[in-house]
């Protein structure tokens, strides 16, 4: 399924999972990965994770056939951005904005992103924390689909920072009481038995 829908009233934001990473340093699709505690991938985590955030639609941006695939290949988070608004724009008419959530960032509470996602919506801009690009709330906003598909379109540098600069991106600070450890990205093998270890610990 390309879309998981939750039971709630629609909302104007439409969350996307990017979840089409090479994985390499993993050494597998880190989408799939199951924590031993509850059996739950990885993929499934964040979607439920963005669903308690509020929003009820939650697409996924990744390889598999059920998937939004890449129109602009091996081009990064920037690649996934793009075919899910690109989806959005096609599909959800209502929607005003797009909450983007890498699928490897499993330590992020929904509090957290609760934060960023009002904060977006208030501002009708590009919002991110500060010293981390991602997560992010971007605005359904013409002007943003034509930088990024002119920018994929033409193979110019693809960066998520150059997104931010030429949008002039809100960076928010973390509130009090967040962990900058929240934001740790999950890339090797060491680092999901880590994870696993800590979520076994708390039990």
């Amino acid at each position: 399924m390309v879309e998981q829908t939750s039971n709630r009233p629609e909302t104007n934001v439409v969350g996307l999972v990017l979840a089409g990473g090479l994985s390499s340093r993993m050494g597998t699709d880190k989408s799939k990965l199951r924590f031993t505690h509850n059996d739950i991938s990885l993929l499934h985590h964040a979607t439920q994770l963005l669903h308690q955030v509020g929003l009820d639609t939650v697409l996924i941006s990744g390889s598999e056939p059920q998937h939004i695939q890449d129109e602009f290949k091996g081009c990064g988070p920037l690649g996934g951005i793009h075919a899910g608004f690109n989806y959005i724009k096609h599909n959800h008419h209502r929607a005003s904005a797009m909450f983007v959530l890498p699928v490897d960032m499993p330590n992020l509470s929904s509090s957290t992103l609760m934060s960023l996602v009002k904060a977006g919506i208030q501002s009708n801009e590009i919002v991110h924390f500060e010293a981390w690009n991602l997560p992010m709330c971007i605005p359904l906003h013409e002007d943003i689909f034509a930088y990024l598909n002119n920018t994929l379109y033409q193979g110019a540098f693809f960066s998520l920072h150059s997104l931010l600069r030429v949008f002039n991106a809100q960076s928010i600070p973390l509130v009090t009481g967040i962990d900058c450890n929240e934001f740790d990205n999950i890339n090797l093998p060491a680092q999901w038995e880590d994870l696993n270890r800590s979520f076994n610990t708390k039990r």
